[in-house]
């Protein structure tokens, strides 16, 4: 039964009670529609927003991977301070830096995990935010870091070196779901929203 669909009795009128609906949760009465999938409407939007069907006319340099109100980051607490900045991929006054404006309010921190999701053929990405830049080769192991960034502001991910089969693939991780984003060429950067 497609999406938005009412089941009908045999009066025509739609159907009230735990069989009624398309059997996912699904529950129409009157003007109003009730979806509940338990979170699976969420992860269906962010499968969407991180471009893992592609975007008409793919040669765009620069895409949104996420909409406002989901992240593929995950804000830490102010306990896991000292271990996201001994994980950041940066120099020693970097991190000194972070530490300062994250004391200061200016910055906050988040944890992200990425994998290679097809060929572990050498791909490279750099995630970009607030100024500060890391590059993570990318292996079937899932790998999570922290990132410094300004809330609101877009953490971008870039293909930095693809490892020769053919384009840079990257999944990232939200909880126990794993998101697989549009193949990237050297030089494409898609845009996270941050927390």
């Amino acid at each position: 039964m497609p999406l938005g669909a009412s089941r009908r009795g045999g009066n025509g009128r739609a159907q009230d009670g735990p069989d009624a609906g398309s059997g996912l949760g699904l529950n129409l009465s009157g003007n109003s529609t009730l979806l509940w999938l338990a979170g699976g409407g969420l992860l269906a939007a962010a499968l969407v927003s991180v471009g893992l069907f592609g975007v008409p006319g793919g040669d765009q340099k620069h895409q949104t991977a996420a909409t406002s109100g989901s992240s593929l980051i995950r804000p830490i607490g102010t306990a896991e301070t000292d271990q996201a900045i001994g994980r950041l991929m940066m120099s020693g006054p970097e991190k000194e830096k972070v530490r300062a404006e994250v004391a200061d309010g200016k910055l906050r921190l988040g944890w992200i995990t990425v994998s290679d999701n097809f060929d572990e053929d050498g791909d490279w990405v750099r995630v970009s935010a607030a100024g500060f830049r890391q590059d993570v080769l990318l292996k079937h192991a899932p790998f999570t870091f922290a990132i410094p960034y300004l809330p609101g502001t877009p953490v971008a991910v870039t293909g930095l070196v693809d490892g020769g089969g053919g384009d840079i693939t990257v999944s990232v991780y939200v909880g126990t779901a794993v998101l697989s984003l549009r193949p990237l060429k050297t030089g494409e950067t898609l845009q996270v929203s941050a927390p």
